[in-house]
């Protein structure tokens, strides 16, 4: 299977527009949309080589977490604080990836942590008991609380030439959805789910 992703890495004098895969779930253009007012903007950055081994900037472009994938334990991504502490951990596994999250979620299939609608059009994450909805729209991807995809964005993932930009609603910050979304987002973002 074709990871949709390498395009990005490709040279873009190696490729054309027409190169270009459609869009899935998780496959985001470029975009330099505006905020949205009562939200907080956090970028996915250094990325090396990808979101696996990466710097999550706060508003200030201060870091506020690093995601880390270590050559000696390629089968683990860690969520961690910028004093270090673990928040999260991703267990990769062929048929299996494991999914834990520190005061959040004890350790559970990645499946049942974000499982595909059964229309394939999005993607359910569920936290605490609550579904949200991650589902990709004209350029980007954005979260959603339960079945109504008509109701306030909680968070909105794009593209940027050199990293990820996503901005949460300050209100889903409060509730603790953070580590959430930045481990649903690798997942995502990973080609591996």
């Amino acid at each position: 299977m074709q990871n949709p992703y390498d395009v990005w890495s490709a040279p873009s004098s190696s490729r054309q527009s027409s190169d270009i895969p459609p869009s899935i779930y998780g496959a985001l253009p470029y975009t330099n949309s505006p905020v949205a007012p009562g939200s907080i903007t956090f970028h996915f950055a250094r990325l090396n080589p990808s979101i696996l081994n990466s710097v999550v900037l706060g508003p200030d472009n201060c870091p506020k977490f690093h995601i880390v994938t270590e050559s000696s334990m390629p089968g683990y991504t860690i969520l961690k604080a910028v004093d270090g502490g673990n928040i999260g951990m991703i267990q990769w596994k062929p048929d299996d990836s494991q999914i834990e999250i520190r005061g959040i979620m004890h350790k559970r299939a990645a499946r049942d942590f974000l499982r595909l609608s059964d229309d394939n059009r999005c993607r359910i994450m569920c936290v605490r008991g609550k579904d949200y909805i991650w589902i990709s729209e004209q350029d980007c991807t954005c979260m959603y609380l339960g079945g109504d995809v008509s109701s306030k964005i909680f968070a909105k993932l794009t593209r940027d030439q050199s990293c990820f930009r996503l901005v949460m609603a300050a209100e889903a910050i409060s509730a603790g959805l953070l580590p959430s979304a930045i481990l649903a987002i690798i997942l995502i973002q990973s080609g591996k789910a």
